[in-house]
């Protein structure tokens, strides 16, 4: 019998910094995402300078590392309409982080090519 071959992997596997955008007058906000397969792994972020409406990314990292949200679904919507980003969504008045945080997080998508 020949040898199991192992599957192919189906998209691309390891870390992307995704570009940093501006929160208006709070700062700019980047991403850093490991990709295993073509699907999200885990993501992180920073914003500078550091401000009250960093609250917002407590919840956005988890949303994103819970599995909460795809590669697809992310790349399919505006950052505006992306979940968290509208104010008061996730009790959080900080939008503009939020649609920094996702606007970081496709450019961190079309930068590992998918």
């Amino acid at each position: 019998a020949a040898p199991a071959t192992p599957a192919a992997a189906t998209g691309f596997s390891g870390t992307v910094n995704g570009d940093a955008f501006s929160a208006r007058n709070y700062g700019t906000v980047s991403v850093s995402v490991t990709f295993a397969d073509g699907k999200f792994k885990s993501v992180s972020a920073s914003q500078s300078p550091r401000s009250w409406s960093q609250q917002s990314l407590t919840v956005l990292i988890p949303y994103v590392n819970a599995g909460s949200i795809t590669v697809e679904q992310v790349k399919t919507h505006s950052a505006a309409s992306l979940p968290c980003t509208r104010s008061n969504s996730c009790n959080s008045q900080a939008s503009y982080t939020a649609e920094a945080f996702w606007a970081s997080l496709k450019t961190a998508i079309t930068k590992a090519g998918l």
